[in-house]
């Protein structure tokens, strides 16, 4: 399994991608909230759970499936009652704190450097993210060292640390709307499922693809996830 670490994902556009993300600071379920009809009169916050096993969520906030797509969007039961269902909570980790009330001003382009982890001489390259509008992100990538003709998946995970684990320590696929198959679906795709890439006879791929779901900006952002 090929295996690239997230060394920086940093944004080309740097003013754009760096105003919008809030940092430690940042309330992420809040921003979300604010996007909702209604949410903002009560809000919303990261609410951590008794046992720390579980993942602590969003107080109100859910996801709403899409009903033909991967896609989901998000409800507030205090905002809309019965007409928000509670099948999948928003977990905090899943999103990124934002800006709201800012209007976007597209193309948001990031870039990960990718490296070998625990090799003295692996993998290397570069993937840059493109996202030029809503659900079209450009993913142009160029890695070398690479098995002559093999196939590799890509994708993004959930957490950026190697350590202690290695991989292990990476999480699952970045799944923020619960579509992957250990969540028994098999023909919807994760946000962090990339497809596959195949390398050429001097162990070089190198192409590029559009993906409807991955997304620079905005609260489900994969700026700062490692790309694996």
């Amino acid at each position: 399994m090929l295996v690239m670490r997230l060394i920086l994902l940093l944004p080309l556009a740097a003013a754009e991608l760096r105003s919008s993300h809030h940092g430690k600071g940042g309330n992420a379920c809040n921003d979300l909230c604010k996007l909702i009809p209604g949410c903002s009169k009560k809000g919303s916050h990261c609410k951590f759970p008794p046992n720390p096993k579980h993942p602590a969520l969003c107080q109100d906030l859910h996801f709403v499936k899409a009903p033909h797509s991967s896609n989901a969007t998000a409800c507030s039961v205090w905002a809309s009652g019965s007409k928000c269902p509670t099948d999948y909570p928003v977990r905090c980790d899943d999103i990124q704190p934002f800006d709201p009330y800012r209007k976007p001003r597209f193309p948001h382009k990031a870039h990960a450097k990718l490296e070998g982890y625990g090799k003295k001489k692996g993998d290397y390259g570069h993937v840059y993210f493109e996202e030029e509008y809503y659900d079209k992100t450009k993913v142009t990538y160029e890695i070398h060292n690479l098995k002559p003709h093999g196939v590799y998946g890509m994708y993004v995970h959930e957490r950026s640390s190697f350590h202690p684990h290695g991989c292990k320590s990476t999480g699952g696929v970045y799944d923020p709307f619960y579509n992957g198959p250990k969540y028994g679906y098999s023909k919807n795709k994760a946000v962090g499922d990339l497809g596959y890439i195949k390398a050429d006879a001097r162990g070089v791929a190198h192409g590029h693809f559009y993906h409807q779901y991955v997304m620079v900006e905005g609260p489900i952002s994969v700026v700062h996830r490692p790309v694996v």
